[in-house]
């Protein structure tokens, strides 16, 4: 897709990672359940810190069965597994949607 990837184990380390860097960075994806900090809980963060990036959700646990408190994220939501096609949708969908 063109991207430049900046990997990270957990939310905390992204966000280590968003604080330190100076290159530009557009869009966040953030596992739901990682360890040390989740998903949820670095992307409220990253929304306050850093509002103009994108933030894409991924989990292979339904939120609403399984995870009720991940409703609503306040973000995009992508069910693992997921193919690539998946992935370059969701992107597209999160940068062109009026949200």
């Amino acid at each position: 897709m063109g991207c430049q990837i900046l990997p990270a184990s957990n939310g905390e380390e992204a966000l280590n990672l968003l604080r330190q860097t100076d290159v530009g960075i557009s869009l966040v994806v953030l596992d739901l359940v990682t360890p040390i900090m989740d998903g949820r809980s670095a992307g409220a963060i990253i929304r306050v810190e850093f509002p103009d990036i994108k933030i894409l959700y991924v989990s292979g646990y339904d939120p609403e069965s399984q995870i009720p408190e991940a409703a609503p994220l306040n973000g995009s939501l992508l069910r693992k597994p997921y193919r690539a096609a998946e992935l370059h949708e969701a992107v597209y969908q999160l940068f062109n949607s009026l949200i």
